[in-house]
């Protein structure tokens, strides 16, 4: 028996479980209806909760739209790597029925043709024109940390994307794409993969050396705004960052206070250097006043020799180190991830005076003499046979003692003449490189008073 506060009485059934409060009768109010009973929560009901909440289930949240939102209408791409290639523009595509791989990433994977074997397969667009196929091959893939023996279609197509990953393998990973969230999730040993937008997550394995700290590399810390990205863009900028890190001339660097953005330059043979814009930073670095040669004195030392050997050091900036607390002000951004210099890099306003002032410094008293110096260009000069080998067994000496390296497909030897700042220079003395003045000896002629 019991008795409320406001004088009622009631009476207490027997408890089942002392730890828990004795449901109480109350007798009904006229006028106010009955408050229903409490509903508890089994604990089979909280353990499948739990395991709801921590289970790997794939799903997709608006936390996870891009900085766009819903408005954006872009198909997914992203990267992967292949053949010992970063090959970016990889469309995620759940409507293709097949995997298409186009003839020209093969051959910019330099992937051997020989491995295309026939296809029984007929490949029909959406409208129902019929493509022909030219094989199919089978490419081991990386996406993310997992690898996959994929079949690919080979066809000649436009390269409007590198790889065409549909159903087959969105089948064969277990993967979810969500092109609104522009994200691929696929799971592996419990655990979520989660596949970025391109430019997305890169994972590098064996081809970085254990020291270069960069064993693996997820997500991009910053997008490039206001620029189009082509297809070969993405792999050839990432190829020329590994290069430099397997030569050790970057490393990981975050939370640098100076951070510049990448430029890629193509080179008049077709390959890429990578610039960073170091412009903020040259404006706050104080200028070195260590003097250059002067073009016309160096050029008139040079000229009225028999023979001349041109030799350019191979990254010539790269082989000066770095001091340990300015390499953090080197930091530059990639989309994936940010790197400083170990060595000196090209665009640093001081890199050719410092450059300039090593070299006279190690060739002092060869200048001038056996040697012309310009920077990273080296020219050794005699007036006899016999003393131009001695020259040049001086100078290898003295680049040998110094651990300074020569770039050989830069290099000309034993020339009699050759060309020099702008000018050619040979036995005979100074005259004008033809290509400068090319444009003026095939302008055609007046034709007219006003012309």
């Amino acid at each position: 028996m019991g008795i409320t506060r406001s004088g009622r009485v009631y009476e207490n059934p027997a408890a089942t479980d002392r730890g828990k409060a004795p449901a109480a009768e109350t007798e009904a109010i006229p006028g106010v209806p009955p408050t229903p009973p409490k509903k508890g929560t089994s604990p089979d009901r909280i353990e499948e909760t739990i395991n709801s909440i921590f289970s790997n289930t794939i799903s997709f949240s608006n936390d996870e739209l891009p900085s766009e939102g819903c408005v954006h209408s872009r198909a997914l791409h992203i990267v992967c790597k292949c053949n010992n290639h970063i090959v970016g523009r990889v469309m995620i595509d759940n409507g293709s029925a097949l995997n298409v791989c186009p003839m020209t990433t093969l051959k910019q994977m330099n992937v051997d043709l020989n491995r295309v074997h026939p296809s029984k397969t007929a490949v029909r667009a959406f409208d129902g024109s019929r493509r022909e196929v030219n094989g199919e091959i089978d490419l081991l893939i990386d996406v993310g940390p997992c690898s996959f023996s994929v079949t690919f279609q080979v066809l000649d197509i436009p390269n409007a994307f590198s790889l065409l990953l549909g159903r087959p393998w969105i089948h064969l990973a277990g993967a979810i794409l969500s092109s609104l969230h522009q994200k691929l999730k696929f799971i592996v040993e419990e655990r979520i993969i989660t596949c970025l937008e391109e430019p997305g997550p890169i994972y590098f394995g064996e081809e970085l050396n254990e020291d270069s700290q960069v064993l693996e590399i997820e997500e991009s810390l910053r997008r490039l705004e206001d620029r189009q990205l082509t297809s070969l863009e993405p792999t050839e900028q990432i190829n020329e960052v590994v290069k430099q890190i397997n030569a050790s001339f970057l490393e990981v660097c975050n939370y640098s206070e100076w951070v510049a953005n990448i430029v890629p330059v193509e080179k008049k043979d077709g390959r890429v250097r990578v610039c960073v814009d170091y412009r903020d930073l040259n404006k706050a670095s104080p200028k070195d006043n260590f003097p250059l040669p002067h073009i016309d004195v160096l050029v008139d030392n040079t000229a009225r020799h028999t023979q001349f050997s041109f030799m350019d050091d191979f990254s010539g900036y790269n082989q000066i180190r770095m001091v340990e607390e300015d390499k953090i002000k080197t930091t530059f951004t990639t989309m994936w991830g940010t790197f400083c210099y170990r060595v000196m890099p090209f665009g640093l306003k001081n890199a050719g005076a410092t450059y300039q002032r090593v070299m006279v410094t190690l060739f002092h008293d060869m200048m001038h003499k056996e040697i012309e110096v310009y920077v990273d260009d080296m020219i050794a000069k005699s007036r006899e046979g016999a003393d131009h080998l001695v020259n040049l067994e001086l100078l290898f000496d003295r680049l040998k003692k110094y651990k300074l390296q020569l770039n050989p497909t830069k290099c000309t030897f034993d020339a009699r003449s050759g060309k020099l700042l702008g000018f050619v220079v040979n036995e005979r003395g100074i005259e004008v490189d033809p290509h400068k003045v090319k444009a003026i000896r095939e302008l055609p002629p007046p034709s007219s008073i006003r012309e």
